[in-house]
């Protein structure tokens, strides 16, 4: 301050350092921009040049063209179309203006797009959930006109013997056409992206667990969940999970960060290298698609109590989004083969992602200061769908819970509540050291 200012004027200041004119929530921590390299130019600058006015352009003409080409049509088809128009300008617009997150492959372009479907999904959701149930049901006509009808509930668990010798078609019918099934291949695909996601085995396998566990719990709702032992533990637990587990820890293995020996010899190149090196212009472009490194997530879940309610929390949303398929299916009379379902299952997988990374350094990191948005939405959908699942409470029949439930339950919350005793008094205390800028700490270590 200079000297020369009136003792009369009370001025109150503070010393500031290098500034940078970036909005307070666009703002990320210089540790996160260089730990998720958020800074690196993957493609050509061309592909990272804004283009803004060229695709606002290019769609208003696309637009007039089919406003053109479309005189004379029914309004009902017209609907549908300027539905599916005003779709995809708002995905434009997200591709565009919606925030980052914090993975830049295969494009930022793409995880912003994903940020714009999941909103209008959370758009009609919340449409959906101020509706009289039979108002929301018949909404669904407009996808389908064969929606909104009665569905028969199919249970797994009419005939649980392995062997049938009287069966003319096969003595092993039961186990076999369980095992053929469809949705034993959907099983199997979903634990591999689980594990994609989840970047963590043990929780996948906590959730593996859970997710059994679950369908003892409400089977008394939804007969689809009741299954016979052999089911659940041969086909599920010890079949496609541990199949799907593995498969996805190999590839989580392979996109991992390798060590590298920094001492240097003349000449020396990895074999990715050179191979790189051989390839076209346009495999190294499609090899920029897939992820550079896929870090696997440890959570050190007793560490603190922080932690143990983050990883707590986060199975059990995840528990309540698989769970949240079959509630919705069974309440808004969608069968489990249609398109909408898969659809869901295509908008949650790049959101849960991306939801899954910014979570994890969220509780992990100690500059990450704020909630990013595709872990917001995620939160909030998962609130949405549950909010469906639990008006539709008289399709289910009401019924209460079983007393080995409720005896199984109470035991599980006692051990929560001594787990998390016994890490409140031994939790390590984590202290945040200030950065500096012109000495950032080195991270080294000792490779044996």
């Amino acid at each position: 301050m200079p000297k020369s200012i009136s003792h009369k004027t009370s001025l109150k200041h503070r010393e500031v350092g290098m500034q940078s004119i970036i909005p307070p929530k666009l703002y990320d921590s210089p540790h996160i921009l260089k730990q998720k390299n958020l800074e690196t130019v993957e493609f050509n600058k061309y592909f990272y040049a804004s283009h803004t006015l060229t695709f606002l352009g290019l769609g208003i003409l696309a637009l007039n063209v089919l406003i053109y080409y479309t005189r004379g049509w029914a309004v009902e088809d017209l609907q549908a179309l300027g539905f599916k128009a005003a779709i995809f300008f708002f995905l434009m617009f997200s591709c565009f203006y919606m925030p980052d997150t914090i993975m830049t492959r295969p494009h930022p372009f793409i995880w912003r797009g994903v940020l714009g479907a999941n909103l209008i999904y959370l758009g009609f959701l919340t449409y959906l959930s101020l509706l009289p149930l039979d108002a929301a049901r018949k909404t669904f006509k407009m996808f389908d006109e064969k929606l909104g009808e009665e569905l028969p509930e199919r249970s797994y668990a009419e005939d649980c013997r392995i062997y049938t010798p009287e069966d003319p078609v096969s003595a092993f019918r039961n186990l076999s056409e369980a095992f053929f099934d469809i949705h034993t291949l959907a099983h199997l695909l979903g634990w591999v992206a689980k594990v994609l996601i989840i970047r963590d085995t043990k929780i996948c396998w906590i959730c593996s667990i859970g997710f059994e566990v679950a369908e003892l719990t409400l089977n008394h709702w939804l007969p689809n969940f009741k299954e016979c032992w052999w089911d659940h533990l041969i086909l599920d637990l010890f079949g496609c999970n541990l199949l799907g587990i593995y498969i996805g820890s190999k590839i989580l293995k392979y996109y991992s960060i390798k060590k590298t020996n920094w001492i240097y010899v003349k000449d020396q190149r990895t074999e990715q290298a050179k191979y790189i090196n051989q390839c076209s212009s346009i495999k190294r472009a499609v090899l920029k698609l897939q992820p550079s490194f896929l870090i696997q997530h440890d959570w050190k879940v007793f560490k603190s109590l922080k932690r143990y309610y983050a990883v707590i929390g986060y199975c059990i949303m995840g528990l309540m989004i698989d769970c949240n398929n079959f509630f919705m299916k069974t309440v808004l009379l969608v069968p489990p083969n249609h398109f909408l379902l898969k659809l869901r299952l295509a908008l949650w997988f790049p959101l849960l992602v991306a939801g899954s990374e910014e979570l994890f350094e969220y509780f992990t990191n100690k500059y990450s200061k704020r909630v990013r948005p595709h872990m917001w939405l995620t939160i909030c959908l998962v609130c949405m769908e549950t909010g469906i699942s639990v008006r539709g409470f008289d399709v289910y029949g009401g019924k209460p819970f079983p007393l080995h439930i409720k005896i199984f339950w109470a035991i599980m919350l006692g051990l929560f509540i001594l787990s998390s005793i016994w890490i409140y008094f031994n939790q390590k205390e984590e202290k945040e050291e200030e950065w500096n800028p012109y000495d950032p700490p080195m991270d080294i270590k000792e490779v044996e």
